[in-house]
């Protein structure tokens, strides 16, 4: 076969396979047949065989995410001065519990010491609703075998939702995280 040609299918391949992991599952088509679909490429070693990720763990995840009352409040920690916030780029991960929201990632992605060097710790509080949710992207980071909350160390695990790339979002509030002092901050924008 033409050395050109096999380099373009693989693209083909690559492209086709970055779409589907990308493409979010909503709440009400969320199975195992189609979430696994997605995510079984990625590396489940670590994990319990698989009969026990389809018949307990993604069954716990489901009943999770099926118990969430509409609007959901969440809260991010992010690094930042409230100046500096990008209000076009909030990020997509969030958690549902307040005391959760850290800041401890650097921009190039590289986990930072939690008494962060930078000194700025600001959480943004929100509320989504289902259709904001990245449910196929949640699911798969509750039962990450390392920090999922289902299925990880207590005390390790990351209570995270991810929301769907570039949606609106309403800020109701910034607070300093070590003050704990709201400052009055409200604002619109993109995940």
């Amino acid at each position: 076969m033409n050395h050109r040609l096999i380099i373009a299918l693989k693209r083909i391949v690559a492209a086709k396979s970055w779409e589907r992991i990308n493409k979010p599952i909503d709440l009400n088509e969320l199975n195992f047949d189609n979430w696994y679909a997605v995510y079984k490429d990625l590396d489940w070693t670590g994990s319990d065989p698989m009969e026990s990720l389809e018949a307990y763990w993604f069954p716990q995840a489901l009943k999770e995410a099926k118990s969430f009352s509409f609007p959901l409040k969440l809260w991010r920690g992010v690094c930042d001065k409230p100046e500096d916030l990008d209000y076009q780029n909030l990020g997509v991960h969030w958690t549902w519990i307040e005391k959760e929201a850290d800041c401890y990632w650097e921009k190039q992605g590289e986990r930072i010491d939690f008494s962060n060097p930078k000194g700025h710790e600001l959480i943004l509080a929100t509320e989504v609703d289902r259709n904001d949710i990245d449910w196929g992207k949640t699911v798969r980071a509750w039962l990450d075998p390392e920090y999922g909350y289902l299925y990880s160390d207590p005390d390790a695990a990351e209570s995270e939702i991810v929301l769907k790339d570039n949606i609106k979002i309403k800020i109701n509030d910034v607070y300093d995280k070590k003050t704990g002092k709201s400052l009055n901050i409200k604002f619109d924008g993109l995940t």
